[in-house]
């Protein structure tokens, strides 16, 4: 009975889903996933009526989920220099991308780039692999360096144009702390800009942000002034925001608003109490899961015979099932080696090769389709092979699609990656001309950033201006 009231199948559930709205999923995924396994553990169980083994399924899940957040705290602390980098460079990345034009794709390519790092170092941390994440996590932190030193030139420039606008408008006489705030602020992004310090910034937009508010609030202050009634506002506005915080917090408040004086200690103590509260709950709970952890592990002992035999007929079930999935493993890696021969069957030796990935991505690499210098206008000769290209395509209508643009070393490093775009998108638009589904086709331009091959000779430069069409995993 105890433990029925303890810990429920609704009540896990829930605390799994809100670990998964908060970020412990982010930085403890497989941990979550083991929880969640248990949850499942605990449902079958229920549906075999074992009350027993429901109870030691869902606190195996507890114990996991404890497991997350402990976990994802470390995590946390061990990197809260890279995850302050990662929010700065996001957030710089994010609120320039509507003015950025040529360099916007490069600069989330490099907040992609992090991401996909960060994701490596936490997964290898869950691991135990700590060499490996401290490598992954150093590749995140470059990358996003990179992106945050890329866009803190333009949060400089706008920084400054919209301290001046704030300041015209007379936010040094109004808002004086705002205003001194976000001189602060462009004074951190300036000095880094120009190279006199070496430290980033933390939080570079804030820079901009605050400027903004400086404007805003000036414009509030100056209609304030006008408007002789505002002053009163205020106070109002701020009694009932105290009179509904007080509400929420269970302390007694006048009926009417005007009668109403509630006190800043008063709010204070009542949020203290509620913590308090809470976190005596907290050790409660962990206390009870404890004493029927224990309980259950006595219980549990008892029943090992009971179970082994259980177990053996489970597990001539389990071969059955094992044999029924190996079949299906088995059709399906001859469907996708039958895909595979289909598309070497449409290229001739000479026109394209073809890599199969282990992730069960496909890589067509048209090494015959050639552009004339500067140029992103295909030649009616390339028709045909683009066009068997398109059949390729039919062949995996379930899987997405990139086509990727590279050039040589040669000339401009912005002008290669506009120039590899370019013809990346004049593949795609012959595909959908074809009657390829557009909304599967994804056009990169990655310039000179990833050769195959050296730029030191003419062959190498040739292998490296090419096109690639990536066909994605299946989802």
């Amino acid at each position: 009975g105890l433990a029925q009231a303890a810990l429920t199948i609704d009540s896990v559930r829930k605390h799994i889903e809100d670990i998964k709205q908060s970020d412990t999923r982010r930085f403890a995924p497989e941990t979550v996933s083991r929880a969640e396994a248990y949850l499942g553990a605990a449902l079958l169980a229920r549906d075999r009526n074992n009350p027993e083994d429901v109870q030691s399924a869902l606190e195996r899940a507890e114990e996991t989920l404890d497991e997350a957040g402990q976990t994802a705290n470390s995590f946390r602390e061990q990197h809260k220099e890279l995850l302050a980098l990662r929010s700065g460079a996001m957030g710089a990345v994010a609120s320039h991308s509507a003015e950025l034009q040529q360099g916007q794709e490069s600069f989330r390519h490099l907040i992609d780039k992090g991401e996909q790092a960060l994701s490596a170092a936490i997964a290898m941390t869950e691991r135990g692999q700590l060499n490996q994440s401290r490598a992954s996590a150093d590749e995140a932190r470059n990358a996003y360096s990179q992106a945050l030193a890329g866009t803190i030139p333009w949060l400089s420039e706008a920084a400054a144009s919209a301290i001046g606008k704030a300041a015209s408008a007379g936010a040094k006489k109004y808002v004086p702390v705002t205003y001194e705030a976000a001189k602060t602020k462009l004074h951190e992004l300036r000095a880094y800009a120009d190279g006199i310090s070496s430290q980033a910034p933390s939080n570079p937009v804030e820079a901009l942000h605050l400027a903004n508010q400086a404007y805003t609030l000036t414009m509030q202050v100056k209609q304030w002034r006008k408007k002789s009634s505002s002053h009163e506002e205020i106070v109002l506005q701020e009694m009932e925001f105290r009179r509904s915080l007080a509400k929420e917090l269970g302390l007694p408040v006048h009926a009417n608003l005007l009668l109403t004086n509630i006190s800043e200690r008063e709010l204070l103590q009542a949020v203290s109490n509620l913590s308090k509260e809470l976190a005596e709950a907290r050790q409660a709970g962990k206390a009870e899961s404890a004493r029927l952890k224990a309980q259950y592990e006595t219980e549990l002992q008892n029943r090992i015979n009971t179970l082994k035999e259980e177990l053996q007929q489970a597990k001539s079930e389990q071969l059955s099932g094992m044999k029924d999935a190996f079949r299906a493993k088995l059709e399906k890696e001859t469907y996708e080696t039958n895909r595979q021969k289909a598309v070497h069957a449409l290229f001739k030796e000479n026109e394209a090769s073809i890599l199969a990935n282990l992730d069960g991505s496909l890589l067509i690499r048209l090494q015959k389709l050639k552009f004339a210098s500067g140029k992103s206008k295909i030649d009616a000769s390339y028709y045909d092979m683009l066009g068997r290209l398109k059949e390729a395509l039919d062949i995996y209508t379930d899987r997405n699609v990139r086509i990727e643009g590279h050039t040589d070393n040669q000339g401009d490093v912005k002008a290669n990656q506009v120039l590899s775009l370019k013809r990346a998108e004049a593949v795609r638009d012959f595909l959908i001309a074809a009657g390829v589904d557009g909304g599967r086709l994804k056009a990169l331009g990655y310039g000179e950033v990833r050769p195959i091959a050296s730029n030191e000779f003419g062959k190498g430069r040739e292998m490296n201006r090419r096109i690639d069409i990536a066909i994605e995993a299946a989802k």
